[in-house]
């Protein structure tokens, strides 16, 4: 197995519980770890893409609009699963900044491996 990261993805969307956090589009940031069955080939099809899986994220997210940060993580790994079979396990840190006063951001956290 080999592990693919994507690090402090930066993606706008509608989220939130609150009224007044579901106006206007507000960035979240997606940190993301993925072990994968790598294909011992130099080429892209050998392994997952990781370009393809932050366009995976990014669509997701402009879905729809969430209340919660953890309906959002758990679209994410789903979707993964569905659309990268070689994806064994997942680690998600998703990061809301600023959504308490006496701090710099509020997140959850997800590991997810394959039924």
């Amino acid at each position: 197995m080999i592990t693919i990261g994507i690090s402090k993805l930066q993606i706008d969307c509608i989220i939130g519980c609150f009224a007044e956090e579901r106006l206007q589009r507000r960035s979240i940031t997606i940190d993301l770890t993925l072990k994968t069955i790598f294909q011992n080939e130099d080429k892209l099809g050998a392994t997952v893409d990781y370009s393809k899986v932050a366009e995976l994220i990014e669509q997701l997210a402009h879905s729809r609009e969430f209340h919660l940060l953890e309906s959002l993580a758990m679209l994410i790994c789903s979707e993964i699963f569905k659309q990268f079979l070689a994806v064994q396990e997942i680690w998600l840190h998703i990061a809301k900044p600023k959504a308490l006063l006496l701090c710099d951001e509020a997140f959850v956290e997800i590991e997810r491996k394959r039924e």
